[in-house]
């Protein structure tokens, strides 16, 4: 766990060559996992609602009457935290007649204060709404698509304890147990009872502070919140297993772990990760599909902050064997260090134009602040690391990776 200082004032971005002001307000908090559908459904009303306008086309109604560019609740998860996100986009002092930024900051703060909600909990009706479209998806998904069906078979093996993955009974377990009042109790805890992160970024009048800190008072002058991002998983030992389904397609799974792995370590996975199956490379994608044509499609996730490497593809029973050794030879190649060299002068390549793509985007300077004052990987971050790492030491990194799993879920037209 580490503790992050911030200082509890607005973080001011100024930018006089747009015409707009966002406003963004961040609130930290630690994820319990039982409550995943308490926070989604949380957020899901408050995006679409308020006490004052409860239905929806009223509060879309009443945000354009404001001159709202842009109003909208979301949440980010990584490892053991959460955020919560509100961001405000309106036009810049004067660019419309008799348009009053008060006015609008003031909806913004009652949106997000004002709920709707019946005494304690949110409106039972709307939030059962919002579970059913969820409890839809969530069935629909499972029942009918073959890379949640398979996926979710996959991770039952190797994380039957649900150390990292929920699977569909556990989701709907959790589903079920969700309630209007529990929801409103997380967002008293989290949004009510703590005062948030604060971003400014635009072209704004130096009055807007004075706005800011009348409706969004702080009471102290720092922060400190809590950042566990990484969680290192030792999935027991599986090799190979095969079950059958009822999809046309045979899915294929293959998980490296790394012995002895460490946090630190964790941008050595993203290297090889994103040379497997990043797009300036994709070297699994070329191998299995373009070269070889066994796949209907291929995927490489990498999971970091786990520890974990996961190559999934689907393809005809027929040639899985094939595959699988494609695979793996794939892997080894890249011990070879001409190519090892190659692939990372492609991928910094890319990471520059991204770099330089952000740098022309109009939110790139606020999100580059955002996620530094809250530890998410940059792409600075990431272009620094890979460019200062040695060969050698990527190549000592490699004889470290475990084939620990592979599974076949195998369709039932590939007898």
């Amino acid at each position: 766990m580490k503790e992050v200082k911030l200082k509890n004032k607005p973080v001011m971005l100024e930018d006089k060559n747009i015409k707009t002001i966002d406003i963004s307000l961040i609130y930290p908090f630690l994820l319990n996992d039982e409550d995943e559908f308490n926070y989604e459904i949380m957020v899901s009303i408050l995006n679409n609602h308020s006490a004052d306008y409860p239905n929806e086309k009223d509060f879309s109604i009443e945000v354009s009457k404001r001159l709202i560019i842009h109003y909208h609740a979301s949440r980010r998860s990584l490892g053991d935290n959460s955020f919560i996100r509100f961001d405000l986009t309106i036009p810049k002092k004067g660019i419309t007649p008799e348009y009053d930024i008060e006015e609008a900051i003031k909806f913004f703060k009652e949106t997000i204060f004002n709920p709707f909600a019946d005494g304690e909990k949110f409106d039972e009706r709307t939030f059962e709404r919002e579970r059913e479209y969820i409890s839809a998806r969530i069935n629909d998904s499972n029942k009918n698509n073959i890379y949640s069906q398979s996926f979710n078979r996959f991770v039952k093996i190797i994380d039957p304890k649900e150390e990292l993955f929920f699977s569909v009974e556990t989701d709907l377990k959790y589903l079920e147990s969700a309630n209007a009042k529990r929801s409103y109790e997380l967002y008293k805890e989290i949004v009510l009872n703590q005062e948030p992160l604060i971003y400014v970024f635009g072209n704004y009048e130096d009055d807007i502070t004075n706005i800011l800190e009348k409706y969004f008072p702080s009471k102290s002058e720092d922060k400190t919140i809590q950042l566990k991002y990484d969680h290192i998983f030792h999935p027991k030992q599986n090799d190979y297993i095969e079950e059958t389904s009822k999809f046309n397609q045979t899915t294929l799974f293959m998980m490296y772990d790394i012995k002895d792995i460490v946090p630190e370590e964790k941008e050595y996975l993203s290297l090889i990760g994103n040379i497997l199956g990043g797009s300036e490379n994709d070297l699994i994608f070329k191998q299995l599909r373009l070269n070889n044509n066994l796949v209907y499609s291929s995927n490489v996730a990498k999971y970091n902050y786990y520890g974990l490497l996961l190559v999934e593809t689907h393809l005809n029973y027929e040639n899985k064997d094939r595959a699988i050794e494609l695979i793996k030879e794939t892997f080894a190649s890249l011990k070879d260090k001409k190519l090892l060299e190659e692939c990372i002068a492609k991928l910094l390549k890319g990471l520059e134009v991204d770099m330089l793509r952000q740098s022309d985007s109009k939110y790139g300077v606020l999100v580059k602040k955002i996620d530094n004052d809250l530890h998410f990987r940059t792409l600075e971050h990431i272009y620094e690391s890979y460019k200062n790492m040695q060969l050698d030491d990527i190549i000592a990194f490699l004889g470290r990776v475990n084939l620990n799993t592979i599974y076949v879920l195998r369709g039932e037209n590939n007898d």
